[in-house]
């Protein structure tokens, strides 16, 4: 089991059953250390990166108002 998890963090399984769609691009930040933990079996299941203070428009980090940000 903890093959799929990391196999999955990895990009080598597309599909995964406690997912609806892909993973953000925001947890190529985390990749290393999900790999880790899931090797580990400490299966994960969310992520989420540390930023702070990134624009709401960032590409990788943004979500929200146009002109907020997300800390």
């Amino acid at each position: 089991m903890a093959s799929v998890f990391s196999n999955y963090i990895n990009g080598k399984i597309k599909k995964f059953p406690f997912s609806e769609g892909q993973l953000a691009l925001e947890t190529t930040d985390l990749t290393k250390i999900l790999t880790l933990m899931n090797e580990n079996k400490l299966l994960t299941l969310n992520s989420q990166p540390c930023v702070n203070g990134a624009k709401s428009t960032d590409e990788k980090y943004g979500w929200g108002p146009e002109k907020g940000y997300v800390y």
